[in-house]
């Protein structure tokens, strides 16, 4: 009985490390890059070039603006450590302009496909600070700010 109850112990030990491993692993990535078909300016399926690097805003923030002309297709990839490397990827996520998504780790052939429907500068947004890692795709309109979905509540003014 010791001995089954050692083992199912073992077990739940080793679910546990492994569903908290592949996310903890990629969050020691130097870098993160886009990569893809059809991204503008990045060359396609090429982890290493710098054209694809997103800068790190803060600790786990990722973000990669990219201006797209209406029908601009893509099929995206988040790797890590310039690595093609399925272990240090996210792929497979839906991609709704202004709604953040859960990434898989280790994507495998899954790609995040976002088509442009008009001219639009975009930011792309990876999160690796919370227990599951997300993407938000956000047009950047005047002023910098982002789709109004992403942009906090306004409080009105109060009259004297």
């Amino acid at each position: 009985m010791k001995k089954i109850i050692a083992i199912a112990l073992a077990l739940m030990l080793c679910v546990g490390l492994l569903s908290v491993s592949a996310f903890a692993a990629f969050e020691t990535a130097d870098d993160l890059a886009i990569i893809g078909t059809g991204i503008p300016g990045v060359p396609e399926w090429a982890p290493g070039a710098p054209e694809g690097d997103m800068k790190e805003v803060s600790e786990g923030i990722y973000e990669k603006t990219l201006t797209c002309t209406a029908g601009t297709s893509m099929k995206l990839k988040i790797a890590g450590n310039d690595a093609w490397v399925d272990a240090w990827n996210f792929g497979s996520a839906t991609i709704v302009l202004g709604e953040k998504a859960d990434l898989e780790n280790g994507g495998g052939s899954g790609d995040m496909p976002f088509t442009a429907e008009k001219d639009m500068t975009i930011k792309i947004t990876v999160d690796l600070t919370g227990d599951v890692a997300t993407i938000l795709v956000a047009e950047v309109v005047a002023g910098g700010d982002t789709t109004p979905e992403e942009k906090p509540e306004e409080k009105p003014e109060e009259k004297p």
